[in-house]
């Protein structure tokens, strides 16, 4: 854990080590487990807002007219709309941080908040109730300017929704006792996932991109798993099987999906984006039930 927490931005790790504390988390693996948890909120934020429409960026600038959307240190979530034609905005912010249930919201209209907006700063805002956020945990911008209209208003709603659900559920898992037997534990099967050697990464942003890419290991391989775990017998076969099936027959049909998809797209859509892509396709499942039958019969 602290050779994590040595990575990150000086701020956020010294805001991390101060709520541990408020909080009891004291012995080291429980630590580890809260600093994985919380850049898990990053991650999750990250990839429900670059698919859909936005941008993570490290700056805004003060030319910026477009839509933004804010995670905060203590896990909130700030919503700006795009500026309207007196300059003005409407936003709401959700003070979610440790809460598992209901937590407050504050909306505002016709507000301004002060540009430039930058990672690890506070967002300073004008004209309403919220006066100042806590520092920027990570940053994205409406790829296009969208003024306020009920249909934009609604696609925001439908975002904010998604990220808030996703981070109650994290809250959860803080709290929750840790389950040795599920895949979520098995980090010794995620570091011999092949995919990490397809991502080059340096610095503490590394990290995010593994816990991104663990949250997708789980999506993709937790029903696998499951099948494995409950009918192969020998430990050993269990993880040669599972071993089969991420690093041999899922690299190959994600080569094959990811030069497809681009391809049909005239342009290369990226392998972090084509692996999000791939669990919610239809022959995804069909592939996995065909492949976990040949596993099955393989190494039972």
């Amino acid at each position: 854990m602290d050779t994590i927490l040595e990575k990150l931005p000086r701020p956020l790790s010294t805001y991390l080590t101060n709520l541990m504390t408020e909080e009891g988390f004291t012995e080291s693996n429980k630590r580890r487990r809260f600093v994985k948890n919380w850049l898990k909120k990053r991650a999750i934020f990250d990839k429900i807002v670059e698919h859909n429409g936005f941008t993570i960026v490290d700056r805004i600038g003060v030319d910026c007219r477009n839509g933004i959307l804010v995670i905060t240190y203590s896990g909130s979530i700030l919503t700006v709309s795009g500026e309207k034609p007196n300059k003005t905005r409407d936003l709401v912010y959700e003070s979610i941080k440790l809460r598992s249930d209901n937590y407050p919201k504050t909306e505002e209209q016709s507000i301004t908040i002060d540009l430039p907006v930058e990672l690890n700063k506070p967002v300073n805002v004008n004209g309403g109730k919220l006066v100042k956020t806590s520092p920027v945990f990570s940053l994205a911008v409406e790829k296009e300017n969208k003024e306020p209209s009920f249909d934009v208003i609604k696609r925001f709603d439908h975002i904010r929704e998604k990220i808030s659900e996703a981070l109650i559920s994290i809250n959860k898992a803080i709290f929750s006792k840790e389950d040795n037997l599920s895949l979520e534990n098995r980090d010794d099967l995620f570091k011999q996932w092949t995919v990490l050697s397809w991502f080059k990464t340096g610095g503490w942003k590394a990290e995010l991109y593994l816990i991104r890419a663990n949250l997708l290991w789980l999506e993709l391989f937790t029903g696998v798993y499951g099948e494995i775990i409950k009918n192969i017998t020998a430990k050993e076969n269990q993880d040669k099987a599972f071993l089969d099936m991420t690093n041999k027959r899922f690299t190959e049909y994600c080569d094959v999906y990811k030069w497809l998809e681009s391809e049909k797209k005239d342009f290369d859509i990226g392998l972090m984006k084509a692996l999000e892509e791939i669990p919610s396709r239809e022959d995804y499942q069909i592939f996995v039930n065909r492949e976990t039958e040949g596993l099955l019969r393989e190494y039972k």
